[in-house]
């Protein structure tokens, strides 16, 4: 059995090259949703850390 390394290669190419554009769009897909979670991540951060600080300031400013 005789293998030729041109087309064996042009096969794995072919083959890389396809897991390459299905990784690429998985990712251009996940993107948004990515953006999204960590936009939210980050909202759910901001507010703990102002309310630890607001009240203090709100107290002695309304006294």
């Amino acid at each position: 059995m005789t293998r030729e390394l041109p087309s064996a290669v042009t096969a794995e190419q072919l083959y890389m090259a396809a897991i390459l554009e299905e990784l690429t769009a998985i990712r251009k897909a996940l993107a948004p949703a990515m953006e999204s979670a960590t936009t939210a991540e980050v909202a759910l951060r901001e507010p703990v850390k102002r309310q630890r600080g607001r009240p203090k300031k709100k107290a002695s400013a309304g006294a």
